[in-house]
C-alpha cells in the first residue's frame, strides 16, 4: 500500500492523531443526545463512526456540515477513574466508508472547563 498520500495529509494537520475507542455524546437543544465513539482523536478534533441515521442528523440534506454540538467525551484513565470533557464541536465531514457506517470528523470550536488542560493530560499519558 503507497502511504505517501496518507503522510502528506497528515503533514499539514496542526496536532497528531491518536487512535482512540472513546464514547461521545453530542447535544442540542432540538434534537436526542447522539451516543457514538471515537476512532481517531487529536488536541483539535476527533473522527467519529455512526450509522446512516445518525449521519443524517449531523449533517441533513441541504445542511450539510457546520452544526455545532456540545460535546461531552469520556476519558477512562489509567488508574480506572473516568473523567468528562466538554466542548463545542462543529460538523466538518461526513463520509460513507461502508453500506451502512460513516466516519464524521468534528472540529473543537471551543473548550468549557479544565476539559483542554484534561485532553492534553490524556494525549500524553496514552501509548498510542
Amino acid at each position: 500500500m503507497d502511504t505517501s498520500v496518507y503522510k502528506r495529509e497528515t503533514e499539514r494537520r496542526a496536532y497528531q492523531r491518536h487512535l482512540a475507542k472513546l464514547r461521545v455524546q453530542l447535544l442540542r437543544s432540538d434534537t436526542v443526545p447522539l451516543q457514538l465513539s471515537t476512532s481517531e482523536l487529536s488536541m483539535g478534533g476527533m473522527h467519529l463512526e455512526c450509522d446512516s441515521a445518525k449521519a443524517l442528523l449531523l449533517a441533513p440534506p441541504g445542511i450539510g456540515a457546520g452544526q455545532q454540538f456540545t460535546t461531552r467525551v469520556i476519558l477512562s484513565t489509567r488508574d480506572a477513574r473516568r473523567k468528562a470533557l466538554t466542548l463545542s464541536a462543529m460538523v466538518k465531514s461526513v463520509i460513507q466508508t461502508g453500506k451502512d457506517h460513516y466516519r464524521v470528523g468534528l472540529h473543537f470550536v471551543q473548550f468549557f472547563g479544565k476539559s483542554h488542560e484534561l485532553l492534553e493530560s490524556f494525549i500524553e499519558a496514552q501509548d498510542f
